[in-house]
């Protein structure tokens, strides 16, 4: 009976959280129409482009991951569930639209940044609108997932001092978290079998989908190692470094392990490139990210 009614107590305060996240959503939205060349709208609904569809949807989905991470940083809330002192509720609320508003910035200005890291050798745009590759969409949702993790945990590790103080180290750890994910993404290119930009040109959507899968496996371990309250520059720095080592080796590691034993008569690669498998792309997509997961909740 207790845990019934401090569930009941907590519940109008939730609710004013999903109504703020309805009212990021919003925001998100008038961001991302602006920024774009073409009809986002009219793409989705009208001319039912599937592969907008998908990077609009891990645009919204990093939004909500940037929300999540604005609401549990140092910072942005002290205010108990069960406290509905109206003053606090009000403070705790302009923080975390404040935090959540430049968290959306970073993403959308991230868009450009990585796009043209991950894919610089033909046009996103083209690809996505013109001739609706599913594939490419598949890399952009990946990417958005990634940077969402990426901005969540530079927010997440800001400090507890000057709120200046706390921009500065999100934008920080904000670039660097955007620079392991290229390097990521380089290594991943040079110990694949295949070309993935010419893979993805020719509209083969499980090269994307194992693309985007990976990044957001790496993206969880950036993750943990910038999240949390700003510890002093050398251990910050030295834990992103340590994390992102122990990600690209695991994950480079685990893409031959499950060969030998999800693919024992082919590999990955093979059916991925010449099958165009989407199948292969799926199972190493959620292993991958499902080890990831276990690193970022063991240690």
């Amino acid at each position: 009976m207790e845990i019934f009614l401090e569930i009941m107590k907590s519940l109008p305060l939730a609710f004013v959280y999903v109504a703020l996240a309805i009212i990021i959503l919003a925001l998100a939205k008038i961001f991302k129409e602006f920024l774009t060349p073409y009809k986002v709208a009219e793409e989705l609904t009208e001319k039912d482009n599937p592969a907008l569809g998908l990077s609009i949807t891990g645009y919204y989905l990093a939004v909500f991951i940037i929300f999540i991470g604005v609401i549990f940083h140092p910072m942005a809330t002290d205010t108990d569930v069960t406290t509905l002192d109206f003053q606090l509720v009000l403070h705790d609320l302009v923080l975390t639209l404040f935090y959540t508003t430049f968290g959306i910035i970073l993403l959308n200005a991230a868009y450009y940044i990585v796009d043209k890291a991950l894919l610089p050798k033909f046009s996103t745009k083209k690809e996505i609108i013109e001739d609706r590759n599913v594939g490419t969409g598949a890399v952009e949702f990946g990417s958005y997932i990634s940077t969402g993790l990426i901005v969540a945990g530079a927010i997440n590790g800001e400090s507890t001092g000057q709120w200046w103080f706390g921009i500065f180290t999100s934008l920080v750890f904000f670039v660097l978290g955007q620079l392991v994910l290229i390097c990521f993404a380089f290594i991943y290119q040079k110990v694949t079998a295949y070309d993935i930009h010419d893979e993805i040109e020719k509209d083969n959507i499980a090269a994307g989908v194992a693309f985007g899968g990976n990044m957001i496996a790496i993206s969880i371990l950036v993750l943990k190692g910038i999240a949390g309250t700003f510890p002093g520059w050398d251990e910050a720095l030295i834990r992103l470094l340590v994390w992102s080592i122990i990600g690209f080796i695991t994950l480079m590691a685990f893409r031959w392990i499950i060969d030998l034993l999800f693919v024992p008569n082919a590999t990955i690669s093979e059916e991925i490139s010449r099958d165009k498998n989407i199948n292969a792309a799926y199972l190493e997509s959620s292993i991958l990210i499902g080890i990831s997961l276990v690193l970022f909740f063991v240690f």
